[in-house]
């Protein structure tokens, strides 16, 4: 084949397409690498903030099992609670160990807490004595590998959420778990 017109500037640049061309077109058509067997994946347990459901975190669920990640969610029983006085972060640390760990966790797999926002304060509780050294050390197959603390609260044991907030002040608007008696006059 002779090409006669055009410049040599331009005759560089469809040598370099049909050089090229052909790679493209074989790295468009082989398939994507295979993602890692799900055997050597850990389950993720994804722990919502506060005022948060697992339907606020479908996107990132969604895209956490498009890489083949198994991913254990629910809401925690102190969010839209019908008695809100009655819940407190150890219950919500209590249901997260036995609801979402445990189960995993008791079937031999491995772990890795996502905990978002006020998330972190019972995710972190709930994870005490659950890693997968203590495990092992205790006879037992799985074990939380991995914390992830996602715009969350991190706070050392036996502090508070309250101890993290500006001024040591709740807003308005939170409800707090104290007793509260109401005084009346009493005739006799």
């Amino acid at each position: 084949m002779h090409i006669s017109s055009g410049s040599p500037t331009q005759l560089g640049h469809l040598f370099f397409a049909l050089l090229i061309l052909p790679f493209f077109f074989q790295l468009s058509l082989q398939a994507p690498p295979k993602p890692p067997s799900k055997m050597s994946l850990p389950t993720i347990v994804l722990v919502p903030g506060a005022w948060h459901s697992p339907q606020h975190y479908s996107a990132l669920i969604d895209n956490l099992k498009a890489q083949s990640f198994q991913v254990v969610t629910d809401r925690l029983p102190s969010v839209g609670s019908k008695t809100p006085r009655e819940q407190s972060v150890s219950k919500d640390a209590d249901f997260i160990q036995n609801h979402l760990l445990l189960p995993i966790l008791d079937s031999g797999k491995d772990v890795l807490l996502l905990m978002h926002s006020y998330g972190g304060c019972p995710g972190a509780d709930a994870a005490k004595g659950l890693s997968k050294a203590e495990r092992k050390a205790a006879g037992k197959k799985g074990g939380i590998i991995g914390l992830v603390f996602m715009c969350a609260f991190v706070a050392a044991e036996g502090d508070s959420l309250l101890s993290k907030l500006p001024g040591q002040v709740y807003d308005p608007w939170v409800i707090q778990n104290v007793s509260v008696t109401k005084a009346t006059n009493i005739v006799v």
